[in-house]
């Protein structure tokens, strides 16, 4: 089974579900904190044979492009979550979880497409990969994650 972790709904998750803790010298830890717990609840819990963590690479996207005022609306992100995103990421990365980013060109066909836009079209790239037609793949075996629950694609 491939397991696909969407991480920024993790640490989004973490932030607003625990409370603020912070380090002696004042840092804060709550989303890192919270994001391993469910990484390591995921692994342990579920044992995935293939796991890995689509990202954005912080390039604009395709959808960016298309429509100049895509996530206009959006607030920018707190500076304590902003500060644990960048710890969130090293600690994927520090434990060689495979990384993929989608708009790095390498990993999928469409030069700007987003961490969590890629999970799917890399869920179903995998399961047609894996000989399964376009109706079977709600039974294929490639699962992405945005929590403790999965959902199968």
């Amino acid at each position: 089974v491939l397991y696909l972790v969407d991480l920024s709904s993790y640490m989004l998750r973490a932030y607003h579900a625990i409370g603020p803790l912070a380090s002696p010298s004042g840092e804060p830890t709550h989303v890192v904190h919270g994001t391993v717990s469910m990484l390591e609840r995921l692994l342990r819990e579920r044992r995935p044979e293939l796991f890995a963590v689509p990202m954005d690479s912080g390039r604009e996207t395709f959808r960016k492009q298309i429509f100049d005022g895509y996530k206009a609306h959006w607030p920018p992100a707190p500076d304590d979550l902003r500060s644990q995103m960048a710890r969130c990421e090293a600690v994927i990365r520090g434990f060689n979880v495979p990384v993929l980013e989608g708009d790095a060109g390498v990993s999928h066909p469409r030069p700007g497409i987003e961490g969590e836009a890629e999970i799917p079209e890399r869920a179903v790239r995998e399961c047609t990969f894996a000989h399964a037609s376009p109706r079977q793949i709600p039974r294929a075996r490639a699962v992405w994650t945005t929590g403790p629950f999965t959902s199968t694609a």
